[in-house]
């Protein structure tokens, strides 16, 4: 931007010097060399400075001087302004164009290419569109001959919503809707064959949505140039009355009325005459009482002539009625309140069942409590006791064992063997009810220390070979090289260990008894120790598997009566081997033998 000492003949700024760099920046190259002018120097430079355009910022009464200083003949003057209050003074006080803020580049320079391709200023453009055609109620539009936008008022941006700033230099056609026949139709007011009036013409609105409009179209020359002038209108409304009366279908299934504001009845279709009288006036008299606020909406349940109905209640203002559609839902509510009756007794069935229950549970409790402290009594019982017994019974195999080496040649000697052999087992079962009662009291204790399994297993075999020997039973060990040391108690260890090779003996004649030692490795790559024990003896029945390792089971009173024994020794192991971190399991078959497995971890956790 030049100053105002160079003469200029293209566009002139009269404006704070703010509001001419803002114009320059936005215009760029699109309008040529601005020269900005001081209000202040107007008058001083005015007779050397002849502008083509001039941009006036209408602020102030300087404004006013500045647009007089040219006279009629002069520049196009465009005032810049900031309302339409002031685009009326801006007018009246000679301005030939105005533009309402906020002022852009891209609005500025539409106005100037409507003045450079008309040739003649945009007073010349706005002949007969003064200020009052841009502030008419009507919505006016002035086209030039070849369809593009020269004039806008404030009216077609109300019915348009496009501003005028935004439709200026534009084709006509853009802010016609895109339906069939509108190119046609935008050519014949171009060319001025579509007549006076246009019925039906479709517009764009700014938002996107469709306008039915009609126009009525006025056509002339000026200067050997033709200019179109449109009034447009929106399309009338269907008449009042009309749309109020359609909008009640006499073929509607479901009663519908309508009653004014004071509560007369205008209206019921044959559905709700179909009704009793006694329910129509009942109805009528209901909503009639009813204080509805304007364009409130109620939806209700009344009860109406012994049936149950549901009311759709509105208030239109426009019309200052109120219309009810209703719905028959007697057997809904009938079927409501059978179900809620239903819920009802259900509620009562089940707080009757929860109480059955709540005392049931207490009970359950109450005797699993009796339960548990009889087993701790037992378990301290049987502690007690085993201890006491086992005193007196030591001092009986102590005793006998001294009466037979004292006495190797007299003839009582076999009556000790019996007393010692009694006494032997009469011990083991005292031993054996003393560690049940241990285990289920909490009070054995795990030694855990580095052993070595191999050794353990072979031990275990050499002494029990000469009871299996004494029944024909032959004895086979397989230890994997691989097994040698791991973190265990070797007592309880060797008492499982010793309890199956026990029970293969006791039950196996003049069979096979073998003893394996393997490591495996489980489907969670957990590393275990496994020893089986198997035999050919006489076998479990299977319905007998599910309760072998209990307390006091055996296969059966035969077996007790020939084998001897307690029951209690099978119970032990299962509970050693889990306080071991291992298991023990089973499988057998009656007539052919048994198999006992044990595992322990290779590596104890943590």
């Amino acid at each position: 931007m030049v100053g105002y000492h160079i003469p200029c003949e293209g566009i002139l700024v009269v404006a704070a010097r703010e509001t001419a760099s803002s114009l320059r920046a936005d215009l760029g190259d699109r309008a040529g060399e601005l020269t900005w002018l001081a209000p202040q120097q107007v008058n001083q430079l005015r007779s050397r400075i002849k502008p083509e355009v001039l941009l006036v910022e209408f602020d102030g009464p300087w404004a006013l001087t500045c647009l007089a200083a040219w006279g009629q003949r002069g520049p196009v003057k465009i005032a810049l302004v900031k309302d339409h209050q002031a685009a009326l003074r801006a007018l009246d006080a000679g301005a030939d164009d105005v533009v309402l803020a906020p002022w852009t580049g891209e609005q500025l320079a539409v106005r100037l290419q409507v003045h450079r391709r008309s040739g003649s200023t945009v007073h010349q453009v706005y002949q007969g569109f003064d200020a009052w055609a841009m502030h008419a109620p009507d919505a006016l539009v002035l086209l030039d001959d070849e369809g593009r936008v020269q004039a806008w008022n404030i009216a077609a941006e109300a019915v348009l919503g496009h501003q005028p700033r935004d439709a200026l230099g534009r084709p006509f056609a853009d802010f016609v809707a895109d339906v069939p026949g509108r190119d046609g139709l935008v050519k014949a007011i171009t060319q001025g064959t579509c007549g006076e009036f246009i019925a039906a013409m479709s517009m764009r609105h700014a938002d996107g949505r469709r306008l039915e409009c009609s126009a009525t179209v006025a056509r002339w020359s000026d200067d050997n140039t033709w200019q179109i002038g449109l009034r447009i209108e929106e399309a009338p409304e269907v008449e009042h009355e009309l749309m109020r009366v359609a909008s009640f279908p006499e073929l509607n299934p479901t009663p519908v009325f309508e009653i004014s504001g004071d509560g007369e009845l205008l209206y019921m279709n044959p559905a709700m005459l179909d009704l009793s009288h006694e329910t129509t006036e009942e109805m009528v008299e209901g909503v009639a009482r009813l204080k509805l606020a304007a364009d409130e909406t109620l939806v209700r349940e009344v009860h109406c002539n012994g049936k149950w109905y549901e009311q759709h209640i509105h208030h239109t203002r426009e019309w200052n009625s109120i219309r009810i559609y209703v719905l028959d839902i007697n057997e809904r509510k009938t079927a409501e309140l059978e179900l809620r009756q239903a819920h009802e007794q259900l509620e009562r069935k089940v707080i009757e069942r929860t109480h059955d229950l709540q005392r049931e549970i207490e009970i359950r409790r109450e005797a699993e409590e009796r339960a548990m402290a009889a087993n701790h009594a037992k378990s301290a019982f049987l502690a007690t006791m085993s201890h006491e017994l086992r005193t007196p019974l030591n001092a009986i195999i102590g005793f006998s064992e001294l009466l037979r080496e004292e006495n190797e040649e007299s003839m009582i000697v076999p009556d000790l063997e019996k007393i010692l052999m009694a006494s032997h087992q009469l011990l083991g079962l005292i031993n054996e009810l003393l560690d049940l009662s241990k285990i289920e009291a909490g009070r054995l204790q795990m030694h855990f220390q580095v052993l070595d399994v191999s050794q353990l297993v072979r031990d275990a075999a050499t002494t029990i070979e000469p009871l299996a020997h004494a029944r024909g039973n032959r004895v086979e060990v397989e230890v994997h090289p691989s097994i040698k040391t791991t973190r265990s108690d070797p007592t309880r260890l060797r008492q499982v260990v010793m309890n199956l090779l026990g029970n293969a003996a006791k039950f196996t004649h003049q069979g096979v008894i073998s003893l394996r030692c393997r490591p495996v490795v489980d489907a969670d790559a957990f590393e275990w120790i496994e020893i089986a024990v198997s035999d050919s003896g006489i076998g479990i029945p299977r319905d007998k598997l599910r309760t072998i390792f209990d307390a006091f089971v055996q296969v059966d009173s035969s077996a007790t009566r020939e084998y001897g024994g307690t029951g209690l020794g099978l119970a032990i192991c299962h509970k050693l081997c889990a306080m071991l971190g291992g298991s023990i399991t089973v499988a057998s078959t009656l007539g052919k033998g048994s198999t006992f497995t044990v595992r322990v971890p290779m590596v104890l956790p943590e």
